[in-house]
């Protein structure tokens, strides 16, 4: 089985209205108990209820929406060179993940777009889900290292990743024929 651990995976759907219609996700974990990651290029703001909204109203830096569960929950994934943190597991060799908000707030001055995204909701696959959606030509995957999401705005992201691919992401669709 290839898993998808450190791998991006960009959404094929075209539907609009589809929460992942343009997605481009990056793969935290994947194994045989399931998948998940984040969409890391998706800014638009989320209603908060009153206490989330304090927590991240004062915060200088990028929040994102990751996906659609636990939307309630923060998480950041931050330059593990510019940012150590006790509590933060590594995801690939640059990079960290923490979802503890007492770190968050403890760190947050060291927090800037250049090395850290704050993301509210998580994408999750159960056992078998995210093989099944690949086989359905659902998404598209590749290797770029996780650092890329720092290096430009979120808007722009799938035309600097098209452009280091050296093929446009936004061209590929999906096709109805089955992989084997």
């Amino acid at each position: 089985m290839n898993y998808l651990k450190n791998k991006f995976l960009f959404s094929l759907e075209k539907n609009s209205g589809d929460i992942f219609q343009n997605a481009l996700i990056y793969i935290c974990e994947h194994d045989q108990h399931g998948a998940f990651g984040f969409i890391v290029n998706d800014d638009r703001w989320m209603k908060f209820n009153n206490k989330q909204h304090e927590i991240l109203s004062h915060l200088n830096f990028l929040k994102l929406f990751g996906g659609p569960v636990q939307t309630d929950k923060m998480f950041l994934i931050h330059s593990s060179k510019d940012i150590k943190c006790d509590n933060s597991i590594f995801i690939d060799h640059d990079c960290g993940l923490n979802s503890s908000k007492n770190d968050i707030m403890n760190i947050s001055h060291k927090l800037s777009l250049e090395n850290s995204r704050i993301f509210l909701g998580y994408c999750g696959w159960s056992s078998g889900q995210l093989e099944s959606e690949i086989q359905l030509n659902t998404w598209h995957s590749f290797d770029l290292p996780l650092s890329v999401i720092f290096r430009v705005s979120p808007q722009e992201l799938t035309s600097k990743i098209s452009l280091e691919l050296g093929y446009n992401l936004n061209k590929i669709f999906r096709s109805n024929e089955i992989l084997h």
